[in-house]
């Protein structure tokens, strides 16, 4: 039954039918939390491995479902929290809370983890997640900042400088002679 429950959760997940693999992984976590007191040994991990996938699916399904409708961001927070419960050095979770920080717009709650992913874990990647998070405040400063890391810890990746340049003005107006008028001009 558990393993049923484990494949329906992750087909739908893959399908974006999110609610229902959202459902499928709290009965599968239900199944597995009755089975775990009696284990111990490798099966006793595997088990744990698989709760924590279940929460780390219904995180990912949460995020995906707040695009629609914003209160989902909370579920997915508090799947984070109960995985946090078990193992708060879990990378995984850190750099899923920080994109769903990101998603909710919460900016500096975002840069917080991404700060503690590099400094106490060594997590580089999560640098894209900071550097998306100063593109959407038009914090150009903290982009090129951002983008220099990235480029020092990433130096193979693609055209640096155009995906730093097209991060941080894509989404200004063109300056031209023609719609640039001076304050003092204007009445």
């Amino acid at each position: 039954l558990e393993e049923y429950l484990g494949l329906m959760t992750k087909l739908y997940r893959e399908a974006a039918e999110y609610e229902k693999s959202v459902s499928y992984a709290k009965r599968w976590r239900q199944a597995l939390e009755k089975r775990i007191p009696t284990e111990e040994g490798e099966a006793l991990e595997k088990d744990q491995d698989r709760l924590r996938q279940s929460h780390a699916i219904c995180m990912q399904c949460y995020r995906a479902l707040g695009y629609l409708d914003s209160s989902y961001y909370e579920k997915a927070l508090e799947e984070a929290d109960a995985m946090e419960a078990v193992n708060p050095h879990d990378i995984g979770v850190l750099m899923e809370r920080a994109q769903t920080y990101l998603d909710m717009e919460e900016y500096e709650k975002c840069l917080d983890l991404v700060k503690r992913l590099v400094q106490e874990y060594r997590v580089y990647a999560a640098l894209a997640t900071a550097l998306e998070a100063y593109r959407r405040q038009w914090d150009a400063s903290g982009v090129i900042q951002t983008g220099r890391q990235l480029i020092q810890f990433f130096p193979d990746y693609g055209d640096t400088t155009t995906v730093i340049t097209n991060s941080t003005f894509k989404n200004l107006p063109l300056l031209t002679a023609n719609n640039y008028i001076p304050v003092s001009v204007q009445h």
